[in-house]
């Protein structure tokens, strides 16, 4: 019988295929159709070294991926009604102090989440190799309030990890948790995701490496 299902399936060796041109080591994917999971597949190794294989357990990093639950987050905040997508961030990150005015006093969050500050994205400034940061996280806003201008602001799309950065910041000063017990609270138990999390216990071995 020719469903859906069977011909996900049968997408397992072009899956296998990509994952050698890619160089990808592991992939753990689900479908879900019309409010029911009807595929879930492996295929490769979490850990390499050790020859483990995937399942559909595995914590995987999202990286900007999780761009998405930041952006939800404030999104929670502006249907309570504690800021506005327009609210300059400089209004509740005064610490937030870019030597240009524009920026300074008219930059607002949805700025920020949508790429069009203008601002030099610098991501070697705070990204080592294999996702380890070179800089401590309390230092978002004072190296964002003096990235360089290379764009007007508003008028082209120049992608920035500073902004996210300030809008956890945002998060944490307006609802006066951490981003991470935020996101838990608000998104991630809400949707029971329980295997999503900001901060992996360093225990877990079913990890992606």
């Amino acid at each position: 019988m020719d469903t859906l299902a069977h011909r996900l399936k049968l997408l397992g060796p072009t899956i296998v295929e990509i994952c050698r041109i890619s160089g990808t080591s592991g992939v753990s994917l689900g479908v879900l159709h019309q409010n029911e999971v009807i595929h879930l597949d492996n295929f490769g190794y979490r850990d390499v070294e050790a020859k483990r294989a995937p399942d559909q357990d595995t914590l995987y990093f999202v990286a900007s991926l999780s761009k998405l639950f930041t952006a939800a987050g404030i999104g929670n905040l502006v249907d309570e009604k504690k800021l506005e997508w327009d609210t300059p961030v400089s209004r509740i990150l005064p610490e937030f102090d870019h030597p240009d005015e524009t920026i300074k006093n008219e930059a607002g969050i949805v700025d920020f989440l949508s790429h069009r500050s203008g601002l030099a994205g610098k991501t070697q400034m705070w990204y080592l190799e294999f996702a380890r940061p070179a800089l401590p996280r309390g230092d978002t806003m004072r190296f964002s309030s003096y990235l360089d201008v290379v764009y007007a602001f508003q008028q082209r799309w120049l992608y920035n990890n500073w902004g996210y950065g300030l809008a956890d910041e945002v998060i944490e000063k307006v609802s006066g948790k951490s981003w991470g017990t935020f996101l838990r609270e608000r998104i991630f138990d809400p949707l029971g995701m329980e295997g999503t999390t900001t901060q992996v216990d360093p225990d877990t071995e079913n990890v992606a490496k």
